[in-house]
């Protein structure tokens, strides 16, 4: 199945990576147009345009956390204890 998240005929991508150009988020971060108007004329979503333009950068940003969370097994934790403990 293809999906569509630009504009009505370009080029197709896969779900969940659909990406705005450096470009493009640097038009919408410099632009006083209004929400709507330039959610239209660039083909993207009105939530996109509001999340770029409240970013500080133009750069690409990861989409996953900064630090994976640790889990830690009984095992794992019975070690720290006689290690440091």
């Amino acid at each position: 199945m293809v999906h569509y998240f630009h504009k009505r005929g370009s080029a197709p991508c896969q779900a969940g990576s659909a990406t705005t150009t450096h470009a493009t988020r640097s038009a919408t971060q410099q632009s006083k147009a209004v929400r709507v108007a330039l959610s239209q004329e660039s083909g993207i979503n009105l939530m996109t345009v509001a999340t770029q333009r409240q970013q500080q950068t133009v750069e690409d940003l990861k989409a996953e956390p900064k630090e994976l969370p640790v889990t830690l097994t009984s095992k794992m934790k019975g070690a720290m204890i006689v290690a440091f403990g």
